[in-house]
């Protein structure tokens, strides 16, 4: 979920656990939608037969597909929250409800209604059971969506406990754990402006704002390393997951790098961008071979790439496959001529 999304899923709550009733109208196309943007209303729901038929389609006629994207075009014309009539959540089963939720909330919505209607004339609703199972597989979805809580984690100061500090953190998607680590000046909201959203539709995305960043505590006497790793052990051990995939930008690498040096039993893989890295005599020779080898891997690996696509724009494919063919037979016979 997006900043902009998360902020308007806060003014819809709002809305719902304020002391009165509010108004929520019905847009049918982009033009009524800033219509009743500017009247006043503080939010807004699509109509599934005023979706159908803007499209010249029956009430209960249009695809899930049709239905998110009339949705989704909403979303994108109005700063208000906006929820969607979802009819019976595009399918009987509910996996297939918790499938429409996932979608709904990619689509930018922040409510949605589900029905228990059928379609069946000869059965309009679901037995009770199975409505109940379709609605809680839908709040179970909203669950793994999105989960912005904080936790306190003790704050050492050269050795003695100096207080409790909130390390404020989101957790989305499902499957395996990925950690994502923001660069100083940042907060967790770096990521789902770029990579963090994506990555949610096939992992379980865990950001969390460094302290001093964001919504987390501001420590007294600046930022030391050593105790953002221990927030983030802490992190892991609160939510429960003992190996996750690591990726730091900038300080952040920083921090990701410290955590598989101390923790590398739970480092499914280590991905770091956009730093530098600075080796001191603190650290075990070992450790200091591993910073060497993952700084010249990566050099390496860039320069290669670099170098491949410069020639590959210089020479045909004809003269490259020559290039490379002479260039294994020279590397052969160099390498016999040293034997």
């Amino acid at each position: 979920m997006s900043t902009n999304q998360r902020e308007k899923a806060t003014r819809f709550r709002m809305l719902h656990d304020g002391p009165g009733a509010f108004v929520i109208p019905n847009p049918w196309d982009l033009a009524s939608a800033r219509l009743l943007a500017g009247l006043g209303f503080q939010a807004l729901a699509t109509s599934s037969a005023a979706s159908a038929s803007a499209i010249g389609k029956r009430d209960g006629r249009l695809t899930r597909d049709e239905a998110l994207a009339h949705a989704r075009s909403i979303v994108d014309v109005t700063d208000l929250p906006v929820s969607a009539d979802l009819e019976k959540g595009f399918g009987d089963a509910p996996e297939a409800v918790a499938e429409t939720i996932q979608l709904a909330a990619q689509a930018g919505l922040v409510g949605c209604t589900i029905e228990d209607a059928t379609g069946n004339p000869e059965k309009s609703l679901f037995e009770s059971g199975l409505a109940i199972e379709r609605i809680a597989a839908a709040a179970q979805a909203v669950k793994i969506l999105h989960r912005s809580e904080q936790i306190l984690v003790p704050d050492f100061l050269g050795g003695v406990q100096n207080r409790d500090l909130v390390i404020h953190y989101e957790s989305a998607g499902q499957g395996e754990a990925v950690v994502l680590i923001h660069g100083l000046g940042a907060n967790l909201a770096f990521w789902f402006m770029t990579i963090g959203r994506h990555l949610a539709q096939q992992y379980r995305v865990i950001t969390y704002d460094l302290r001093g960043h964001g919504a987390s505590s501001i420590t007294p006497r600046g930022y030391m390393l050593p105790n953002m790793v221990e927030d983030l052990v802490q992190l892991l051990d609160h939510l429960g997951v003992q190996r996750a995939h690591i990726v730091g930008h900038s300080f952040g690498a920083r921090v990701a790098l410290a955590f598989t040096i101390l923790q590398p039993q739970r480092v499914m893989s280590l991905t770091i961008a956009d730093t530098q890295l600075r080796l001191t005599g603190r650290y075990d020779p070992s450790f200091v071979l591993l910073f060497t080898f993952l700084t010249l891997f990566v050099v390496s690996m860039a320069l290669g790439a670099a170098l491949t696509g410069l020639m590959r724009r210089r020479f045909s494919k004809d003269e490259w496959q020559t290039l490379l063919n002479d260039t294994t037979t020279l590397w052969d016979a160099s390498w016999w001529k040293g034997r």
